[in-house]
């Protein structure tokens, strides 16, 4: 294949740039009288000319003329009117682009496309070299503000949601009765959404009411996680390496799916040079419909591997004993060690999780948001759905079991994965299932706004970058290069909360095998316990070190006891 077949233009004669003919750029002539471009003759030629000095020979109605050419600019091998600077300004304009995007288009949309592509080929390595340092740079202040003031950021965070839906919408509805009594005006477009933001602030301040019941379990479960990311520095390495990991993924496959499409027939439509449409035969749409399979298997193995590694990473710091109130887990270079344990025993593990996990997704999303609502007990809605839905046990068996969990669980126990899958899920339903859920519940919302805090600061460096540069007068749609600075931080902030969020699902479920073992080893005792002698009353009994060895950090082994003590006399109550 051969990627200019979709993205050169081509000539009147239908020969591609670059391609059937060794000249490379798609170019228009413009009629100097009328300023019309002459789009049914397109043309291909050696080099975009940047001033009205040169001419060339071009075809029209009436025959070959000779017409001047006018200021161009290339972006790819397009040759592009070039933007004009407005009188006593350095802003630029793009009329011509204007008026050749309307002959071409036949409306005006196809000019932002085009000042899209021509803005983001040139400004962006610049913005996504800073954009990526200002990313890290929040990220990596992002976590370390949660360690120190996580309870402040819950409580910000969460009066920041009732304030922007209940009180927004409260102003607008007081807005608009001003505005009728003040000025008569027709304020229907306030009223309306005041009330829908009323109405969405109400539950967004019972869904706040009923966490704050678990807010302080949360904030110590976020407070531990942050303290092993602290503990543990070479875990900040990791979102790098998977930022790595996904962009090489991305542009491998992304280039190789350009050249699978240009190995298709390529019917070269209409006059203007641009269009075109691909035919593909039975065999190629095989060849696209498996390698669109293998892209999602490819990013769902980054994925899952970078799940390994951290949880890998985070169970060594949980299982280092606590002494005198601190972890000594030592130093290393912890995620290369990951790394290495992966590549060596379990690439084929992550393989068949990553498989399964990717293409069991919709079902798990789709079944399983049913299924939660048929757990309500007071609810007849969720009666209703619990009797027409005959596949429970099925979603509960073969669907629920398969997410990153069973990783965490590989980690520890060097399992395959569908025995980890399944192991998982039996601790955790048997386990402190109700903390792992307030646990998920607010560090969701500690993930969502981190994510808008870098893609905020990677969308707000933008403008400084082009300043500094000189570029900020040749960019002509500051909001769209701004756009691909906030879509370049998205990407960089899930790295970081898929990190964070890892982190905290390890830790609960080291507590919860921590929690499992100790009551098999006091059922043991309990049952196994010898008869006491006269030897035992003098030197006393011996017991296992590691049984009496502490692995939870001090804040969080407090709350997960209290926790657990009320559901035990919640549980006694229940039976008397």
């Amino acid at each position: 294949g051969d990627y200019r077949r979709l993205t050169n233009g081509y000539s009147k004669e239908k020969q591609i740039c670059g391609l059937d003919t060794n000249k490379s750029f798609l170019f228009w002539c413009q009629d100097p009288y009328t300023k019309d471009f002459l789009v049914d003759y397109p043309m291909c030629i050696d080099a975009c000319p940047h001033s009205n000095e040169t001419s060339r020979i071009c075809a029209n109605t009436t025959g070959n003329v000779s017409l001047p050419d006018y200021p161009t600019q290339s972006s790819g091998s397009w040759c592009f009117p070039q933007p004009d600077h407005q009188p006593g300004t350095k802003h630029v304009t793009s009329h011509d682009l204007r008026h050749l995007s309307n002959q071409v288009f036949g409306s005006s949309w196809g000019e932002y496309i085009v000042r899209l592509y021509r803005d983001v080929i040139l400004v962006a390595p610049n913005v996504a070299t800073v954009g990526a340092f200002i990313g890290i740079i929040a990220g990596y202040s992002y976590l370390f503000l949660l360690q120190k003031c996580a309870r402040v950021l819950a409580y910000l965070i969460l009066s920041l949601m009732v304030v922007s839906t209940a009180g927004v919408g409260g102003y607008c509805l007081y807005a608009a009765a001003r505005s009728v009594n003040v000025d008569g005006e027709d304020t229907g477009a306030e009223l309306r959404a005041g009330c829908v933001l009323i109405v969405i602030g109400t539950f967004v301040v019972v869904w706040v009411a009923s966490l704050l019941t678990e807010l302080d379990t949360a904030v110590s479960c976020i407070e531990a996680s942050c303290e092993c990311l602290m503990e543990e520095p070479m875990l900040f390495t990791e979102p790098f390496v998977a930022f790595l990991g996904k962009a090489a993924c991305l542009a491998f496959f992304g280039t190789m799916f350009l050249l699978l499409l240009s190995t298709g027939k390529v019917d070269l439509v209409g006059h203007y040079g641009i269009r075109r449409w691909l035919e593909f035969s039975p065999e190629q749409w095989v060849y696209l419909g498996f390698f669109v399979f293998s892209f999602f298997w490819a990013m769902e193995m980054n994925t899952a591997a970078s799940h390994y590694v951290i949880a890998w990473i985070a169970q060594h710091w949980y299982l280092t004993p606590v002494v005198d109130g601190v972890k000594d887990s030592g130093r290393g270079c912890r995620v290369v060690e990951g790394f290495f344990n992966l590549f060596r025993y379990h690439l084929g593990t992550i393989a068949l999780g990553a498989l399964i996990v990717s293409y069991t997704a919709p079902a798990r999303l789709v079944i399983g948001f049913f299924v939660r609502l048929a757990e309500g007990k007071d609810n007849p809605m969720a009666k209703l759905i619990a009797s027409c839905i005959c596949c429970v046990t099925c979603y509960e068996r073969y669907l629920e079991p398969f997410d990153k969990n069973a990783y965490i669980d590989v980690a520890i126990t060097s399992s395959p994965f569908l025995a980890s899958a399944g192991r998982a899920q039996k601790l955790l339903n048997d386990g402190p299932n109700s903390m792992v859920k307030s646990l998920n519940g607010t560090q969701l919302i500690f993930q969502v706004m981190g994510r808008l805090l870098v893609a905020l600061c990677c969308m707000h460096s933008v403008r400084p970058t082009l300043k500094f540069l000189g570029l900020a007068y040749r960019v002509e749609s500051p909001l769209f290069v701004a756009g691909f600075g906030g879509i370049l931080g998205v990407f960089i902030g899930d790295c970081f909360m898929n990190v964070f969020d890892m982190v905290g699902d390890t830790i609960l479920y080291c507590f919860a095998l921590e929690a499992e073992r100790r009551a098999v080893v006091a059922q043991a005792r309990i049952e196994h316990e010898p008869e006491p002698t006269w030897w035992g009353y003098l030197v006393g009994t011996e017991d296992s070190e590691d049984d009496d060895l502490d692995y939870a950090p001090p804040k969080l082994k407090v709350l997960l006891q209290q926790h657990t003590e009320a559901e035990l006399l919640q549980s006694l109550g229940a039976e008397r």
